[in-house]
């Protein structure tokens, strides 16, 4: 498991918000990982699937997951879920292009803070950066 040194991993809990980026399209991570290159983030991961990003959030143990709902292997609710389970102090951002209030609400109860539609990144970007410590 990874090992914490403080808020957004750093000691005295100031700096770059380490972010992992879970979705099984190639185009939607590389377009995020993109966005988020700025002095206050630093995507550590990116996983295409949701046993990859439960994986790869206890190697890296970002301070953000930006999770899709639909992914292979296993959904983002379940990956959620177990993340959470594991890693409660992770925020997990969801981030879908499917409008079920349904599912919604099933990534909420699994463990997700929020969620954003893919049409609204500007929205998640602005999430993420609310970790930035003082």
């Amino acid at each position: 498991m990874a090992e914490s040194t403080g808020m957004n991993g750093n000691p005295d809990g100031a700096g770059s918000v380490r972010v992992l980026i879970a979705d099984d399209h190639e185009g939607i991570r590389q377009m995020l990982a993109l966005r988020l290159q700025t002095p206050w983030c630093e995507v550590v991961g990116q996983a295409t699937n949701g046993r990859e990003a439960v994986d790869q959030a206890v190697e890296l143990g970002p301070d953000v997951v930006v999770m899709d709902v639909a992914m292979p292997v296993m959904d983002g609710i379940e990956a959620t879920r177990e993340i959470k389970k594991i890693l409660p102090e992770i925020d997990v951002l969801g981030y879908t292009a499917i409008s079920d209030a349904g599912m919604v609400e099933d990534l909420i109860t699994a463990g997700a803070s929020e969620n954003f539609f893919k049409d609204n990144y500007v929205g998640l970007i602005e999430a993420i950066e609310a970790h930035v410590g003082p």
